[in-house]
């Protein structure tokens, strides 16, 4: 196995933002000080942390929020949509192999692709957007240095907790305040009604709903059309919808073929032959 070299922290590299080493097309920036040195991809570094989701409704969250969003955006090619997938951010990190896990993030921008970990310097940009959904022994840390790492190290435009307990929304988008010069977590208003419009995606955004999921009933933070107001579909519900449309076209058809049939008898009795006609 081949050993990964260690830096020095004085030698921690500086990104050239317009350079790019044109033998790996794009996909590792480069590093200058550092002369053949090139940071890990996700092949050479770890991927999973082992640790399951809190719960079952944890589980079962993070699937109807993926789930959802990726059947409604099937036809992008250029979206990632992840959940409890490791991002690395900086090589201290890597080298310390200490990666973080949003339970869901959305980045923009970048190659629909399979996917070990999220590496910011393979992909050149941070997640739009993460999701935390919150428990008793996250909270802490979702609240705190997640929200920093996301905020000053990664850079992530929007964070957005749910707590699945008491299905409360709370969110965060990257702006200035009065007091600052930079930009900093501020807080987003979440509507009366349990709604909140994100820009990570355009048209859609997050609503509490109450009803079942996999045949568990609870209150589920789903994505919906903000023009409709509906909701994103699950697969098991685009299907029931169309077995919907097609029992209805089915009794149109045979409201249209009784009809025919009472027609018909009507102008045998009058002694007119239908076929006829």
């Amino acid at each position: 196995m081949e050993t990964m070299t260690v830096l020095e922290p004085a030698l921690q590299p500086t990104v050239h933002e317009e350079t790019f080493d044109e033998s790996y097309k794009g996909k590792r920036r480069y590093w200058a000080e550092i002369g053949d040195y090139y940071p890990p991809t996700e092949d050479e570094l770890p991927y999973d942390d082992g640790e399951p989701m809190e719960s079952d409704r944890h589980a079962l969250q993070l699937d109807l929020l993926i789930e959802t969003l990726t059947l409604a955006w099937a036809e992008k090619d250029d979206v990632c949509i992840a959940g409890n997938m490791g991002v690395y951010y900086g090589l201290e990190q890597a080298e310390k192999l200490n990666f973080r896990a949003p339970d869901f993030f959305i980045s923009h921008n970048v190659p629909k692709r399979f996917r070990k970990s999220y590496i910011i310097w393979v992909e050149e940009k941070a997640p739009d957007l993460v999701i935390e959904l919150l428990s008793e022994g996250t909270v802490d840390a979702d609240r705190g240095i997640k929200k920093e790492i996301y905020q000053d190290k990664m850079r992530v435009h929007e964070y957005i907790l749910f707590d699945v307990e008491t299905a409360e929304i709370e969110a965060y988008r990257l702006g200035f305040s009065a007091s600052h010069s930079r930009r900093e977590y501020q807080p987003v208003t979440v509507g009366k009604d349990n709604t909140l419009a994100c820009e990570a995606t355009p048209g859609l955004g997050l609503m509490t709903w109450e009803g079942e999921y996999r045949n568990k009933w609870s209150v589920w933070l789903r994505w919906y059309d903000l023009a409709t107001g509906e909701v994103l579909p699950t697969g098991a519900e685009m299907a029931k919808t169309e077995r919907k449309r097609a029992d209805e076209l089915s009794a149109e058809l045979q409201a249209e073929r009784e009809k025919a049939l009472k027609l018909a008898e009507k102008l045998r009795a009058l002694g007119m032959n239908p076929d006829d006609l």
